[in-house]
């Protein structure tokens, strides 16, 4: 297209996005925008998808920081080439020019679907082309990825057939219009927040879950220690025997239940769900790398209440005296287990016991 057709569909974009712009961005888009041709790194009107994806992250980058001068000229390179890829007759025909002043002289026209089935009532197949492209850029666009598919949409090959200059001119500024409006649009993005936010949440809990589960894991090693230990006898011929072979699966138990008080010590335990959690986290939020501002929210494990304690421990975290943890021991409303040397005790259970 004409550097005054580039210049005149962006000024067409300013007018609809109703942005007040100063007089630097103002110089800055027009300078971005003509300034391709200067570069001559043709041809514009195909195999420039990696230019346009690159100019308008580095537009949105500029945007995000405030840079607003530098963003208009990185946004006016990328509107260069999207406008030149709508540009339906091949630069090599040796009518290029005389397509390029026609598509300067024709109208911006308000139903451009009535346009392209009048231009195209002989070529079925470019109607058809067309309407599916009109589709696409009568809905609004946001997000990285949404924006950089629809600023790439055409243009991956040379045009094979003539369109028409009115439908080319119309079509490029849907586009430009819709790219722009992404770009300078608003720097956060709620429902990234949200879903960020919610996989936290989610993950939390499986935290306190894991936290649960693993207690009970070294509880069940400890309670089948001690009914290995129950099957020891001191009478027969062969009890001897019997007792080593129980002895060496009870130290086998016990190695168990002392490795996972151990980790369960460390956290290791939770460790799973950490990575879980980042892995989930990346997930939603790498679409939208370099596009919005945010921040993924760390997950804490200090939010997980210890299961497992000391007899000192519950005292402490339940603010009552020995005699009372001893009392629901005794009772049996409490299972008191060994392991390491240590009394251990379950936090549910001396909550549910106390109310």
């Amino acid at each position: 297209m004409l550097w005054a057709t580039h210049i005149r569909i962006a000024n067409g974009v300013l007018q609809r996005l109703k942005l007040s712009i100063s007089s630097v961005e103002a110089q800055q888009l027009r300078k971005g925008i003509i300034i391709p041709d200067r570069w001559g790194d043709y041809p514009h009107h195909f195999g420039k998808s990696n230019s346009i994806k690159k100019y308008l992250l580095e537009a949105r980058g500029l945007f995000l920081l405030g840079d607003l001068p530098n963003a208009y000229f990185f946004l006016g390179v990328a509107l260069h080439y999207i406008q030149d890829s709508y540009t339906s007759l091949s630069s090599r025909s040796m009518y290029h020019g005389a397509w390029e002043q026609d598509i300067e002289e024709s109208d911006l026209v308000e139903n451009l679907q009535r346009t392209v089935e009048l231009s195209f009532s002989d070529r079925r197949n470019l109607m058809e082309k067309y309407s599916k492209l009109l589709q696409i850029l009568s809905n609004d666009i946001q997000g990285k990825q949404n924006t950089l598919a629809l600023a790439t949409m055409i243009g991956h090959e040379r045009p094979s057939e003539e369109g028409d200059p009115t439908v080319d001119l119309n079509m490029a500024l849907k586009a430009s219009l819709l790219v722009a409006k992404s770009v300078l649009g608003p720097k956060k993005y709620p429902k990234l927040e949200k879903d960020l936010k919610e996989v936290l949440a989610d993950n939390e809990e499986l935290l306190k879950e894991a936290e649960v589960a693993f207690a009970d894991k070294i509880i069940e090693l400890v309670k089948k220690r001690d009914s290995l230990k129950n099957r020891k006898t001191y009478s027969g011929m062969s009890f001897k025997i019997r007792n080593w072979f129980l002895n060496i699966a009870i130290g086998i138990r016990n190695y168990q239940a002392n490795s996972k008080l151990q980790d369960y010590n460390r956290q290791r335990h939770l460790d799973k769900v950490i990575r879980e959690y980042e892995k989930a986290a990346e997930k939603i939020s790498n679409p939208h790398v370099d596009w919005y501002e945010f921040e993924v929210p760390e997950i804490n494990v200090g939010i997980v209440e210890k299961e497992l304690l000391e007899i000192n421990e519950v005292i402490e975290a339940f603010r009552i005296h020995e005699s009372t943890v001893r009392g629901l021991i005794g009772t049996g409303r409490v299972f008191c287990f060994n392991v390491r040397d240590k009394e251990m005790l379950k936090r549910t259970e001396i909550k549910n016991c106390l109310g």
